[in-house]
This record gives structure tokens, sequence and C-alpha cells, in this order.
């Protein structure tokens, strides 16, 4: 499952639901589409609806930051609209292979904290 928050000081309340199952399990499904695509350039994000689709590339030295957890990557696109990727939810690819691009690409930007519950 793929979500996307568009305000940065809700961040830690989503992370709190995301810890109480009950809340997931009752969660009813979203119409729309979030993919999230990495390649060596650019970061794509895709977001397709029943009437519509959005799609906005960025490169890595425009992302705001990104913040890996245990559980979670955390994509900045900008200072206040972050991606939030679970990792047991790519498609291809894993998520180690994800951090080794983003420290590469984003290096200073990007932070590995893991000693967290999340």
């Amino acid at each position: 499952m793929f979500y996307a928050v568009s305000v940065f000081s809700n961040v830690k309340k989503i992370i709190k639901l995301l810890r109480q199952p009950k809340v997931m399990e009752n969660t009813p499904p979203a119409e729309e589409k979030r993919e999230f695509f990495f390649d060596d350039d650019v970061f794509t994000f895709v977001k397709r609806g029943t009437i519509s689709e959005v799609k906005r590339e960025f490169t890595y030295q425009n992302l705001y930051a990104a913040t890996e957890t245990n559980r979670y990557f955390f994509i900045h696109l900008y200072k206040h609209t972050v991606c939030i990727i679970g990792k047991n939810d790519f498609s291809e690819g894993t998520a180690l292979q994800l951090r080794e691009l983003l420290v590469q690409k984003m290096s200073d930007k990007f932070l590995i904290d893991t000693e967290g519950s999340i």
C-alpha cells in the first residue's frame, strides 16, 4: 500500500495511526492509485484516478529530503509534502536497492533512522 501526505505537520499523527492495525483494516480503499518509480536520474510520482492522471518527475537533487525508518521510506517532495512508502510494498526491486540509490543520489539530504519503532 502506498501513501501520500500533503501536510508535513500531520506526518507524526499519520505515523501513529499506521501503528494501529485496526485503523488500517478499517480504512476504505482509495479510488486513486499512487505509484512511485525510482530510476537512476529521476523519481516519478503517478496518481491515477477514475477521471484523471497526474505525473510528476523530480530529480533527486530537487527533492527536499528523504528518510528511511524500520518500515518506511519518507520521500519529501517539498517542505510540506511527503510520500510514505512501505518497505514491503515494492513490486520491483528491494528496499535495500532504494536505500543505496538514495544514499548515492541524495547524500546529505537522506537520513537513515532505523533506531525508532516506525
